[in-house]
Order: structure tokens, then C-alpha cells, then sequence
């Protein structure tokens, strides 16, 4: 990320901030792998060097509520649902083609952030039991991922059209960083079921799993970043924002 020229007030000419999609990535990347690191070592400290970390682990833990690494992921979904608002803004001016499904990912997005902050999705644990029972594989011990899957199939076959609407560049970072965020999100927890059920939740191996979930939703919600800014750059070269304290003329 880099400015032509320093910022200055009155009536001077514009500026240009010019962003990297790539730099951004992995800028965004390495702080979320930097979070997950801090959290493994402060597991491994209590599980191995029986360390009395109890306010540390608060501050740190991946898969604990207001910790740095939760407050980061909800940060980065943040960002993906501005930059989501961004360009269906545009597609409105424009009046473009498949503008609902625009709509539809920004605010499925703002939703994500809002789940991610106060972990919603958990919420759906009890009643899921309660309509399914307990004799369910130890895939499914987190029953919210049940709902979750068939929801995900649904949509999967939903943007179906909305995908190959998109350019091929476009259409491989949408995939690839939904793949990558899901595969933790789902995947990970999947198998973090399973582990759990066997082995309970105040283990070093779960925490060691929770950390590869969390740190794969990180890298993907980071990658979709660069998916979109990449998607600005390439078919809106000339976007320009531009602030106005008078407000509009």
C-alpha cells in the first residue's frame, strides 16, 4: 500500500492511495497466523508446563469469546461485508444483473460477523439434539453443523449461476476462499466432533484443532479480501470514492 502524494486539506488536487489486493493478503494473513500461534503456545504452556494461564488464555484462545484472535476474525468478516456493500453499491448505479445475489452476500456476510462475534450458530446445539436424539455419529457431537451443511448445499447450488456469471479469475478466489473458510468452519469442526466425543473439550489435541478451525476461517475470510479487491481492481479501474463534509450538492 503506497500514496502518490502526502494528503493536504483546501482545494488541492486529488490523491491517490494505491492497495495491493496481495499485500493486503498476507499482511492479513500473518497476523491472524501470529494469533493462532500466541493461543497454541499458551495451550501448550498449560497442558505441557503446567502453567497457571487462566487470564492469559482469555486474552489469547482462539475459540474463547472477546479474545484478540475472536475480535480479529470478526474484524476480517467485517471487512469482506464492507468490501461486499462496496461493490453492490456499484452494481445498483449500474443497475447490473444478478444485483439480488450481491445483496444477498452482503448481508449474509453482516450476519457472519454478527455470529461470529456472539457465536449464534452455537445456540442452535440444544434444540438440534433435541429434535435428532443422542444417537448421532461423533462426526455431528457440535449438532449445529447439521443444519449448517444442508444450508450450505442449498446455497452451493443457488450461486451456481451467480458463479459462472463471474470472470475466471473472479469465480476461482470466490471458490477457493469459501473452500478454504469452510473447511475450517465445517470441516475442522467435523472432526473436532469427533475428537471431542471421545476425548472431551480440556485436551491439548482439541485445543490444537480448534486452532487449525480457527486459523483456516482466518486465512479464508482474509483470501476473500483479496478475492474482492482483486474483483474491484480488474472491473472498476476507475472507482473513485470520494468524501464530502458539505454533503451532497
Amino acid at each position: 500500500m503506497n500514496s502518490k502524494q502526502p494528503l493536504s486539506g483546501g482545494n488541492s488536487p486529488a490523491r491517490e492511495i494505491r492497495i495491493s489486493p496481495k499485500q493486503i493478503f498476507w499482511i492479513l494473513t500473518g497476523i491472524a497466523l501470529l494469533l493462532a500461534a500466541a493461543s497454541l503456545y499458551c495451550q501448550y504452556l498449560t497442558y505441557f508446563k503446567h502453567a497457571d494461564l487462566t487470564k492469559t488464555i482469555a486474552l489469547w484462545d482462539v475459540d474463547t469469546e472477546l479474545s484478540l484472535p475472536s475480535i480479529y476474525s470478526v474484524f476480517l468478516l467485517f471487512i469482506d461485508c464492507l468490501l461486499l456493500a462496496l461493490i453492490t453499491m456499484v452494481k445498483k448505479k449500474e443497475k447490473a444483473a444478478l444485483l439480488g445475489t450481491w445483496i444477498f452476500l452482503t448481508v449474509g456476510f453482516l450476519f457472519l460477523t454478527f455470529d461470529e462475534g456472539a457465536c449464534i450458530h452455537e445456540k442452535l446445539m440444544t434444540p438440534v439434539r433435541q429434535q435428532l436424539g443422542d444417537d448421532l455419529p461423533s462426526y455431528f457431537y457440535f449438532t449445529w453443523v447439521i443444519p449448517a451443511l444442508v444450508a450450505i448445499i442449498f446455497l452451493g447450488f443457488l450461486f451456481l449461476k451467480f458463479l459462472k456469471n463471474l470472470t475466471t479469475k473472479a469465480r476461482i478466489g470466490f471458490i477457493l476462499s469459501a473452500a478454504v473458510y469452510l473447511g475450517g468452519a465445517l470441516g475442522m469442526e467435523l472432526i473436532g466432533g469427533s475428537f471431542a466425543s471421545e476425548h472431551g473439550l480440556e485436551n491439548f489435541n482439541f485445543n490444537l484443532l480448534s486452532t487449525i478451525e480457527e486459523s483456516l476461517e482466518m486465512v479464508g475470510a482474509s483470501l476473500f479480501a483479496r478475492t474482492l479487491l482483486t474483483y474491484i481492481s480488474d472491473t472498476y479501474s476507475g472507482l473513485r470514492l470520494r468524501f464530502n463534509s458539505a454533503g451532497p450538492r
